[in-house]
């Protein structure tokens, strides 16, 4: 049994499975644990493990032979991190397999891809009824998530900015265009909505918000955890959000739960 196996039960919270075991086998030493990508932030990376939170680089062999940006961990990732009690940081020899993905292409990169997070089970694609509503947006979204494994859920925010028949007639246009993808509806003011969003959520999994700016997505992870964990702004004269947020993050609610989100 390795290192990484006998950690396993510890790790399920954090999304840990039997799937995972497999590739530590493949991918870990036994000098090697296993955590997981909280954080990216220039060459430096935060990983949780059963122990809490650390910080990490990536060993000068692995940087050696990662030929593109996509072989690079990104947040929800699990990698294989040697550290002692002594180290100020973990030094990261392997990256497990990926389950699932999200990625889009680089900007004028017809093959290069950027990873915008990984091992995500669903992605809550968010769209503000009363700015953002793009039917063909969505589509491409829904394409990215499915290319890429997850399983969609979408969500119209700020309900209480439109009447009921607007509401209603966005939803018609999601179901005429063939989306079969559950369709939530919310508002952060009236809170209509919330407990549903809630009930889908369950232990060990991990969601992942993407969306336009301003769409609600701090504001509703917030409410998630029950603390204003991430900054928010208050909405502009037409109803629409400002841009607050700008890492991509893994955050562990009361429930156990791993929240991914990610904001352009």
């Amino acid at each position: 049994m390795t290192t990484m196996q006998k950690h396993s039960s510890n790790l399920e919270t954090l999304g840990w499975n039997g799937w995972f075991d497999e590739q530590a086998g493949l991918h870990c030493d036994l000098t090697s644990t296993v955590a997981r990508v909280v954080a990216v932030d220039r060459g430096q990376l935060l990983l949780l493990n059963e122990m809490g939170t650390f910080r990490a680089k990536l060993s000068g062999k692995y940087m050696f032979e990662s030929n593109v940006s996509a072989e690079f961990p990104c947040v929800g990732d699990w990698v294989c991190v040697e550290k002692t009690p002594a180290d100020e940081f973990g030094l990261i020899h392997g990256i497990l397999g990926r389950k699932t993905s999200l990625r889009r292409k680089e900007v004028g990169e017809p093959i290069e891809y950027q990873m915008i997070a990984a091992n995500i089970d669903f992605v809550i694609i968010v769209q503000a009824c009363h700015y953002d509503f793009n039917l063909k947006r969505l589509e491409r979204y829904l394409i990215m998530v499915t290319e890429g494994g997850a399983t969609p859920y979408v969500l119209l925010t700020k309900t209480d900015l439109v009447t009921p028949e607007t509401l209603a007639a966005q939803l018609a246009q999601i179901k005429d265009a063939g989306i079969t993808a559950p369709v939530l509806a919310l508002s952060n003011v009236t809170q209509d909505g919330v407990d549903e969003l809630k009930s889908i959520f369950s232990s060990g999994k991990t969601y992942c918000f993407v969306g336009s700016s301003g769409v609600g997505k701090s504001t509703i992870i917030n409410g998630l955890v029950g603390q204003d964990l991430l900054e928010t702004k208050s909405v502009s004269g037409t109803g629409e959000g400002r841009h607050a947020t700008v890492r991509r993050e893994l955050i562990i609610p009361k429930v156990s739960d791993f929240i991914a989100q990610n904001w352009h």
